[in-house]
Parts: C-alpha cells; structure tokens; sequence
C-alpha cells in the first residue's frame, strides 16, 4: 500500500519500540499490521460516496498541517484521544475486538490511536496536493470534468456569479476548508441512525469524523445529489492515495 510506505518512511521504529516496551523488528511488525488496517479501512470507506466526501472533510478541516504527521514524525505529537475517536468510527466493536485478539493484540490495539491521527495528516497533505495546494488552476472547459464533479460532490460546486474558475481544485479546497464562495446553507434535520457505518461531514466533539447517519429515500432542499460517477471519482483519487490505486 502506497500509504503504509510513504508513513513507514517517516517513523522512528526505535521511539515506537520503546513505547510499547518491545524490541525493534516487534515493533516493527506491529507498525506495519496496524497501518495495514488503518489505510485499507479508510480505502474500503472511500468506495461509498457519501463516506469519501466525510473521509475528505474530516481530513481537511481537522488534520491539515497537523503536527503528528511530517517528513519526521514524532508520536509525542499525537493527539492519542483524537486517535482514539478515529479508530472507533472506522473500526465497528467486533473488529476492534478481533483486532486486540492475539500474541500482538495487545501491541496492535495500543497503535492503533497513535497510527491513526498520522494518517488523517498524510492523507490530508496528499488531497492538498492533489487538489494544487489550495491554488486554482486554469480554467478547464466544459463541464462534467473532476475538478467540477468534487465540487458537486463535496456541496460547493462551481462559484456563481460568471466566475471563470469555478470547479478548479482550489476552489474545492476552500470549500473543504470553509473558506469557499459557495452560499451558506442550512443544516438539513438529523436522521436516525442506522448500523451502517462510515465518514460524514464531521462535527464538534467527533474527533473530526461522524458515523453515518444512513440513508433515506427523501432528500431536504439543501441536500445536493453526487452526479452520475462523481462517487467513483472522488473514491477513486482516495483509493490512488491510500492503497496506490485500483487495479
């Protein structure tokens, strides 16, 4: 997996030892089975629609430039709490359970809060890069094209007003951010929930990530549809992300 080893490449395996009181090569292993879990968690999650964007989001907004993840990470850095709100909402009761089972149970379930926050930052530094840094490109012509697709997706969409830039991934950037032109819009009615899981637009208190609350067959005015292949599109440019692409 792509993300395992761009991550890997920039830990201490000797800090990670001593926090688990074990030796390298154990520790080492333990590394590479709890980012395993975590990337392919967050690349299965980004094959649903609704959960890519809540994936995006809740990266963007609260993991961008985050001190746990860089060129040199240091797990003092890491907000372990956030970890924690993290793996419970990509990881179901059973799997964390089964998870912690085993010789490394133990090891793994210790890592996994630490490992987690790391990778909602590498994940944000890559969309940000992908995206142009938060600066818009040309303008592309026609429509139906990514960069118009995310914004639909992500509900900023193309600027009104004439703008000749809408629909650049810089735009969408903003939007992510909350800094976009899109017109404010009311908050639809919360929804019951339901036992299926994934990311939504995150909020206050979740650790930067929300379960999702389900699906219903009406949709509130302020509620926008993905177009047709929008979903793959954006699950698709996490999948390259995290797991190096879908073969």
């Amino acid at each position: 997996m792509a993300a395992v080893d761009d991550i890997k490449s920039s830990l201490d395996v000797s800090q990670i030892a001593q926090f688990l009181g074990t030796d390298e090569r154990t520790a080492n292993d333990a590394v590479d089975q709890a980012l395993s879990q975590l990337v392919g968690s967050m690349g299965n999650t980004a094959t649903d629609a609704p959960s890519a964007v809540g994936l995006s989001r809740a990266a963007l907004n609260d993991h961008l430039d985050s001190p746990a993840y860089g060129d040199s990470i240091d797990i003092n850095n890491v907000d372990s709490a956030d970890g924690e709100k993290i793996v419970n909402h990509i990881f179901s009761g059973q799997e964390i359970q089964s998870l912690s089972s085993g010789t490394d149970g133990s090891l793994l379930r210790r890592l996994l809060p630490i490992l987690a926050p790391i990778v909602m930052g590498y994940l944000a530094s890559k969309l940000q890069e992908r995206m142009g840094g938060g600066r818009a490109p040309a303008p592309q012509s026609g429509g139906g094209g990514l960069g118009d697709i995310l914004g639909d997706l992500l509900g900023g969409g193309a600027p009104q007003g004439g703008s000749t830039g809408g629909g650049g991934f810089g735009d969408i950037l903003g939007d992510l951010l909350g800094g976009g032109s899109a017109p404010q819009q009311q908050a639809p009615a919360p929804q019951a929930p339901s036992a299926d899981r994934g990311f939504q637009v995150p909020g206050a208190g979740d650790g930067g990530l929300r379960m999702d609350p389900g699906t219903s067959s009406s949709t509130t005015p302020q509620q926008r549809q993905a177009p047709a292949g929008g979903g793959d599109l954006l699950g698709g440019l996490l999948q390259d992300i995290l797991l190096g692409g879908r073969r």
